[in-house]
């Protein structure tokens, strides 16, 4: 049964981006009228780079459990071309930006991203989707939105073999966003004044005829100053059907250690009474990835 908790936690698990003990942390009062100015995030560039510490906790219904820590690290580099294998269509031209994640020096996600930081392929290494596959809808972007505000997103993608390259299946995400406060909050990396987004989400995935379900909620929290996502938590509860269980996940992700290009002046995030700017697609594409990439270990 052991094989099967690890085999499980690959398939619904993979590989990470933040999770890890939070650290202390303390809310601010907010009653004031505060808003924030969509505009965007730290978009991450050529040389840039993340390790993240994380743990998490499975609970499954045969009494199974999981509980694992460990670091990843995350590696932005610019590419020329994407491989054939995946059968990108080069919509959108070179060059490319490729985050390679590995935990424990072993590479376990590739995305290969436009120079604006969309995503085009995403491979976790037992199955990947592609842009010319996807297609997402969701809340209009407001020129301002205020705490308390709440927002949509939708999203269906074809499953893709990594090894193959043959069509497997497909799943459908969607998710919903409430901007909450800014709170003051210490992880490993350090002391952050931040927004924190809820959210809840949906999942489902249909491969070789089999679907799992996996829904939840949590947290995430933005750093003001350079726009980087510092910590997320996550609480999840997934029907497996293919191995006949349901499991509960627990998941608390933060940033370690970070080295990042210098933010230029005219994206600065500004405060006027509290003005951000957040770019709630950039909140999605991060919080998906780790839905889709909390890791557990590798199976012989």
């Amino acid at each position: 049964m052991k094989k099967i908790v690890k085999q499980t936690a690959v398939a619904l698990l993979i590989g990470a981006v933040l999770t890890g003990c939070g650290g202390g942390s303390s809310s601010k009062d907010t009653t004031e009228d505060v808003s924030f100015l969509l505009d965007k995030t730290y978009q991450e560039r050529v040389g840039d780079s993340y390790t993240i510490a994380s743990t998490i906790k499975v609970t499954y219904s045969n009494g199974e459990k999981l509980d694992k820590s460990y670091e990843s690290v995350e590696n932005y580099t610019e590419v020329d071309a994407i491989p054939l294998k995946y059968n990108y269509s080069n919509s959108i031209i070179s060059p490319y930006l490729l985050a390679t994640t590995r935990v424990d020096g072993e590479i376990t996600d590739l995305e290969y991203m436009s120079s604006s930081g969309d995503t085009i392929i995403d491979d976790d290494l037992d199955e990947y989707t592609s842009i010319d596959f996807t297609t997402a809808s969701g809340s209009e972007e407001p020129e301002n939105i205020n705490i308390g505000d709440t927002f949509n997103f939708n999203e269906s993608s074809i499953l893709f073999s990594s090894k193959t390259s043959e069509e497997i299946g497909k799943k459908t995400a969607d998710m919903e966003f409430t901007i909450f406060n800014q709170e003051n909050i210490t992880v490993l990396a350090g002391v952050f004044d931040t927004i924190k987004i809820g959210y809840r989400f949906s999942n489902t995935s249909l491969v070789d005829g089999i679907s799992d379900t996996f829904g939840g909620q949590g947290y995430s929290w933005i750093d003001i100053n350079s726009g980087v996502t510092v910590k997320i938590t996550m609480d999840i509860n997934m029907t497996l059907n293919k191995y006949d269980m349901t499991a509960n996940v627990l998941s608390e992700s933060e940033l370690k250690e970070y080295s990042i290009s210098s933010v230029k002046n005219s994206e600065k995030l500004q405060k006027q009474t509290l003005i951000k700017k957040i770019n709630l697609d950039e909140v999605l594409s991060n919080i998906r990835t780790r839905v889709d990439n909390i890791k557990g270990e590798k199976t012989e």
